[in-house]
Formats: structure tokens, C-alpha cells, sequence
């Protein structure tokens, strides 16, 4: 049978080489009808793809087998009905062989395939809230996706089985892959702090835009859409395709401000493709077709993807935040609650239930199975994440009759109040960390895991040392104003140090790998509006040395593209420097005075170079606060004393380097080696001034900073190379 080639959004059919001719051999049943295949991507070169970009081939389905679907979806009493979304009743997979000249089989690797519905956004009309996606028919309802990464000669066949046990399979079909200039996917370092990408550091800078949002600030369009900015509390409501189009709007002005990365959460009001049904995404398959064009659209850019796979949102019992048609439970108090589907359709009351049972296991790996069969191509995801803020799994306020948190009854929080609550969580990211890795054999993307804080090792949770997990997330939001000296601490304690006292959540055993903030932010609503956004500044720029594999991403100033700019000279700093190949690590200093930090990298191959931060903390969100702006956390002024504890905190001052005990070093810089200073201003970019310094007979490099003036810049970067090599 010879294959059709065929674009996404058109029946033009091309015309086929030669070679690229396939034949399907129906078993165990002869005279059952063949499957027809299509190429879909990329669609100018059928039969050839370029190394790191993907293919996409589709298939017609068997008649009985396109029936039973149907039927399944239907929602039919009969016996002849398959869940597309279920491996158990139907399978598809793809085994991909790289040949030789010869024939012989190089290597072999193996892809599912997905259920797929076609879409288009229809924005027809002037009413902006009839706006709706509208399905495109397709006779090619499951795809499969496949990114070759070297050059070479391969062979596709597909099989499909249905109910485990009967098979129709293709003949091979054969396809090559040539050279190119395209990135490939991210990998680990061998220093293991930090990340490469085609064997050169990469450093991710960027931003949360959580979810896809009708944000008016980047289009005033969305004032005309229901809900729009508010979908997470507009009930059961699916946010439209407008949203979708504004959010593509919004990553390329991330983009153009200088990120090169971008955390995005699967949330159940746009993303998600189960929370209504379980095992069944029929209905949601609109949700999956925007991601595909989000992956498209930041591959287009330039733009990489922190991509958590689940908001832990569906796991609270009930919604901290009032989104109660996306929490776990129903509230009786809720006219317009719907529950999670695992509490639902599997009766499993609480999140706890949820994570020891191995029905819902299977069910959620299902899930997963199905998002990396559609997404795990995608060489614009940086990191996969598997869910967001683990430890806030069944944490909720305990509501009254009117649906409003009872202050009188202690918030529940079962991780760290019920026994074995946490224990179970890291059992479950154990089991789903190798599901992914060792089931699907998916190792294309790092595996990231995600909680507030770090996980609470004392009370079982080993999370992060499992063997398929890759890197380390966890949410700082510390109030502090020396934050960034404790976080260097922190990081330092859980890559560098080698554990000989007792274990704590933030001392633990040795673990070499990755760390990442998945969210940064002030700790206190509000108070990065006081401070002409000092704060969220210095969270990302002073982040990046505190030993970090990435700016710590920013959760605040979401649709703000004026002040993302400010990602541009973080991207050039941090991306000039030589993390993994000159193997750096974190180094932190404070004076004893208490206001000035030095947070920096520091190259540990002989001492080649350093650079970092010099952090002027009195000039913080109390000292810069605009006292004008009544009736916000900038007009409290014995509330914010009681956070500035330090008396030191509360007036901004001018500081020159001083020695004795304000004296800041970094140590294990050679003995007596000159080095060559930079110092720049993070906000212009500019040099503004050079200098030398000598390393003393112990080694330690002392830090002469030019002066940190109370009216200029609250904080320097710095790069100090050693001459001569």
C-alpha cells in the first residue's frame, strides 16, 4: 500500500518517492482491512527528517478497531468497545531501527501512539465569548512522534494491539535523518550542579507563566471574554482559544526580553486532559492540541519549557485559593463543585487514598504515559516536572456552611501532620520516576520533582534520591532580607557538603544533583509593588550564583514584558560563563555587619575564575518602600518591623569595602595569583569598572567592590579572571 503524505491542514496529497512504499500484514486475522499510513512532519520532505527536529506519522485504524472507539466514546452497551486512552484495551506502539549500510540494526527504540483530534480556533464573529475551538475531522486518528538525534538510515513499523492479544502490524517503512544546525535536548553536566545543551553549558533564565491566561494587560481584547485572567474560578469553565493565542502573544515577549525559558503547569481550566473523566481525555483533547502549538510556537522562538505535568491544585482538599471546582472533593457548600475524578469514580476520599492506591497508579500512569507519547518529542522542553508543591498534597482550610475557611479549626496539612503522609509521597514519585524512565524508557527530558521548601527528609520523604529522578525543584519564597545567603547555604549543603551530624531537611545526605527553584518570589503579597520592583530583580539576578542550575523563576510580575528586559543581561552574564565545563560551584560570604552579601560562583579547575554578586541589603522592600501607597503592605510600617528584624535592614546606607571582619573572600583562589576584575552595572549592562587583585597566601581572593551607592545601583556583578590563564 502505498502511504499518503499528507499536510496538517490540508487533503493535498504529494507526490511519494520511490522507497517509501509500506504494506501492512493484518495478524492474527488474514483479510482484515490494511492501516494507511500518512506523513504529517515534516511535511516539505516526506521520508526525511533533520536530526533534532521530529516526524509525525498517522494512521488510519482497521474498521472493528475505529467501531470499538467509537462506541467506547459513545458511551455504547456493547461489547465491542476500546478506550483509546487505555494500553490495556488498546495499544500502539512503534519500534524505530537505525540500520547500517548493510541492513544491520544500530539501535532500536520504541514510541505509543496517541489519540488525536484536529482543531482549529475559531474566532468567527464579533462576540468575543462565542469564540471556540472547532474540530477539523481527521481520518488519521492516532499519531506517533519520534526525534532521530544523529544522522542515519532508519526503519518504522507499527503495531497495533488490541485487548492485549490481537495484533495488526505494518511492514517496515523506511525514512533517514540528516545533519543540522537545530538544539537538541537538555542534559545534565558532568559537574552535576549545573546544564548543557549540545555538549555547552546552558543556564536557564526566565519566568513563570503558570498557565495560559486572557491576560488584558498584553491584549485588551480579553476585557470582552468572560472570566478572562480569572479562569481558575470560573467554575467548570475551559478557557477559550483566545487565551491560548494571547499566551503565544506573551512568550514571545519573554522571549524578546531575554528569557530563554519558561515554566508552564498543566492546569485543569486549560491544559489538563483529565480531571472530569477518568481515563478518558476525549473531551479535553482541544487542552492537548494547545500544547502542541505552545511546544510549536517555542520552538519557533527560541523559547525553552519548565513543563510540570500536574498543578497540585486537584490534590487540595479543599482549594486553598477557593478554585473549588478544581480541588479534590465536593463541598457540600458548593453548588457548582465537581470532584477530582479520582475521588469520584475510584471513591478514594482523600489524597492520601489517592497516592496508596495501585488502581489509581495505573490510572495516573496512563496519564502519563499519554503525555509523554504526545509532548516527550519536543526538544523545546527543558525539564519535565512531575507535580508541583508535592508537600501541599490534602492541605486545606476546613470550610463553614458559606463556604469560607473556618479560622477557628487549624488548616489541615497531612504531609507533615499525618504519619506516613510523607512517606507515601516519595513512594509514589519513586514508582512514577520509574515508570517514566524504565517502563516508557523515556529519557529524552530531565525529570524534575517540585515541592515549597525542601521535602521533609526526617519524616521518610527520600524523593529526591531516587535514581530516575534528575533534578532537584523546590519553591523559595523566604522573607528574609539575606535570603540569598541562606539559599547558597541550603544549595551548598545538599551538592558540596559530606554529611556527618545529624539529618535535617536543609542538611541532608550528599545528593549530586541539580538544584532548581521552581518559583521564587517575595514571601509577602504585595511588597514587591513597594519597592520599584528592587526584589524581584534581585531574585533573579542574585539567585543565579547561589549554585543554582537556573535563575530562580520568578512567580510574580507574570504580565509584565516592560520589566522582563531585565532578563537580557542576565541571559548574556550567565551564559558567557564556563559552569559545567570549568566545573563552578557556590560560595557565600557576609559581612559581620550584616549588609552586604557576596553571593558567587567560583571555578574549582585551579581557580580560573569567579563571579558573582555583591548584595547591598539595606537597600531592601522596607528601605525602598513607597510609604505613598495607601492601604498596601508599603503603608505598614510596625508590620513590615516585624519582619525586618536586623536594625541594620532599616536604613538604606552607602557601603564601601571594609576589612577585618566585614571583609567578603572567596577562598581556594590559589596562593598569590592576580586576577582581573569586571564590574558591572546589572542594570545597564555597562562596565563601570576594572581593577586587579592578588589572592593572599591562603588562597582567599578579598572582594574590593567600588562603592554600593544608596542612590545607584543595589547591587554589583562581577567577573574576576585569572590573567595569564
Amino acid at each position: 500500500m502505498r502511504i499518503q503524505i499528507l499536510s496538517l491542514l490540508s487533503t493535498f496529497l504529494f507526490s511519494i518517492p520511490a522507497g517509501l512504499l509500506a504494506q501492512t500484514t493484518p495478524l492474527p486475522n488474514p483479510g482484515v482491512s490494511a492501516m494507511e499510513l500518512a506523513w504529517f512532519h515534516p511535511k516539505e520532505t516526506p521520508a526525511q527528517v533533520e536530526v533534532n527536529d521530529h516526524l509525525e506519522i498517522g494512521f488510519k485504524l482497521q474498521q472493528t478497531t475505529k467501531v470499538g472507539i467509537e462506541n467506547y466514546l459513545d458511551d455504547r452497551p456493547v461489547p465491542n468497545s476500546l478506550n483509546p486512552f487505555d494500553p490495556e484495551q488498546l495499544n500502539v506502539v512503534a519500534t524505530f531501527d537505525r540500520i547500517s549500510a548493510e541492513g544491520e540494526i544500530i539501535e532500536t527504540q520504541q514510541r505509543y501512539g496517541f489519540w488525536y483530534r484536529n482543531y482549529e480556533r475559531n474566532f468567527a464573529g464579533n462576540v468575543a465569548d462565542n469564540w471556540n475551538h472547532r474540530e477539523i475531522r481527521t481520518k488519521y486518528s492516532f499519531r506517533v512522534r519520534f526525534t532521530p538525534q544523529v544522522e542515519g538510515k532508519w526503519r518504522v513499523k507499527v503495531a497495533v494491539i488490541t485487548n492485549q492479544q490481537d495484533t495488526v502490524e505494518t511492514n517496515s517503512t523506511e525514512f533517514t535523518s540528516v545533519a543540522s544546525e537545530r538544539p537538541g535536548f537538555v542534559a545534565l553536566g558532568e559537574n552535576t550542579s549545573f546544564l548543557t545543551r549540545d555538549e555547552k553549558t546552558f543556564f536557564p533564565v526566565g519566568q513563570n507563566l503558570p498557565w495560559p491566561t486572557c491576560a488584558s494587560e498584553i491584549d485588551e481584547r480579553c476585557e470582552e471574554i468572560y472570566c478572562a485572567g480569572k479562569e481558575a474560578w470560573c467554575h467548570a469553565r475551559i478557557m477559550g482559544p483566545y487565551g491560548f493565542k494571547v499566551f503565544e502573544d506573551e512568550m514571545s515577549l519573554l522571549e524578546e526580553g531575554g528569557a530563554n525559558y519558561v515554566r508552564v503547569l498543566l492546569a485543569p481550566w486549560n491544559l489538563e486532559i483529565e480531571f472530569e473523566k477518568l481515563n478518558n481525555y476525549d473531551e479535553r483533547m482541544h487542552c492537548a492540541w494547545e500544547m502542541d502549538h505552545i511546544l510549536e510556537h517555542a520552538e519557533s522562538i527560541g523559547l525553552l519549557l519548565h513543563l510540570n505535568l500536574q498543578v497540585h491544585y486537584p490534590l487540595e482538599n479543599p482549594s486553598v485559593y477557593s478554585m473549588f471546582h478544581w480541588d479534590y472533593d465536593d463541598l457540600a457548600c458548593s453548588p457548582w463543585d465537581e470532584p477530582y475524578c479520582y475521588y469520584d469514580e475510584l471513591n478514594l476520599k482523600t489524597p492520601r487514598e489517592f497516592f496508596a492506591s495501585a488502581e489509581a497508579r495505573k490510572h495516573y500512569q496512563n496519564r502519563i504515559r499519554y503525555l509523554i507519547a504526545r509532548y516527550g518529542h519536543s526538544t523545546s522542553i527543558g525539564v519535565l516536572e512531575l507535580l508541583s508543591e508535592a508537600n501541599n498534597s490534602g492541605k486545606g482550610p476546613t470550610m463553614d456552611e458559606n463556604c469560607l475557611p473556618d479560622k477557628s479549626i487549624k488548616r489541615h496539612e497531612p504531609y507533615y501532620n499525618e504519619e506516613g503522609f510523607a512517606a507515601l509521597v516519595a513512594d509514589w514519585h519513586w514508582e512514577m520516576a520509574r515508570f517514566i524512565k524504565e517502563d516508557l524508557q523515556h529519557t529524552d527530558h530531565l525529570l524534575a520533582l517540585n515541592y515549597t521548601g525542601a521535602p521533609h527528609v526526617v519524616l521518610g520523604d527520600n524523593s529526591y534520591y531516587s535514581p530516575h529522578v534528575d533534578i532537584c525543584s523546590w519553591n523559595n519564597y523566604n522573607l528574609s532580607i539575606d535570603k540569598y545567603t541562606k539559599a547558597a547555604r541550603d544549595i551548598r549543603n545538599f551538592q558540596q557538603k559530606r554529611q556527618k551530624g545529624e539529618v535535617t531537611n536543609y542538611d541532608p545526605l550528599q545528593l549530586d544533583k541539580p538544584i532548581m527553584y521552581g518559583e521564587i518570589g517575595p514571601g509577602l503579597e504585595g511588597i514587591h509593588d513597594c519597592d520599584n520592583n528592587i526584589r524581584w530583580i534581585k531574585a533573579a539576578w542574585v539567585s543565579s550564583f547561589t549554585g543554582l542550575a537556573g535563575t530562580g523563576i520568578n512567580w510574580n510580575k507574570q504580565h509584565d514584558p516592560d520589566l522582563w528586559k531585565t532578563y537580557k543581561n542576565i541571559t548574556s552574564f550567565m551564559n558567557s560563563l564556563p559552569l559545567d565545563e570549568w566545573d563552578f560551584e557556590n560560595h557565600s560570604d557576609l559581612r559581620a555587619d550584616k549588609t552586604v552579601e557576596l553571593i558567587s560562583l567560583k571555578s574549582t579547575d585551579e581557580g580560573r575564575m569567579a563571579a558573582g554578586v555583591v548584595n547591598n541589603l539595606t537597600m531592601n522592600f522596607y528601605t525602598m518602600r513607597d510609604t505613598s501607597m495607601h492601604g498596601t503592605p508599603c503603608e505598614d510600617v510596625p508590620y513590615l518591623e516585624t519582619i525586618v528584624l536586623w536594625s541594620e535592614y532599616k536604613e538604606a546606607r552607602s557601603i564601601d569595602p571594609e576589612k577585618g571582619g566585614n571583609r567578603l573572600e572567596i577562598p581556594g583562589m590559589g596562593l598569590y595569583v592576580k586576577y582581573n576584575f569586571v564590574w558591572t552595572n546589572p542594570f545597564t549592562g555597562e562596565v563601570i569598572e576594572e581593577t586587579e587583585a592578588r589572592s593572599n597566601l591562603a588562597g582567599r581572593l578579598v572582594i574590593e567592590h567600588p562603592t554600593l551607592k544608596k542612590d545607584g545601583p543595589p547591587f554589583l556583578v562581577f567577573k574576576a579572571i585569572r590573567k595569564n590563564g
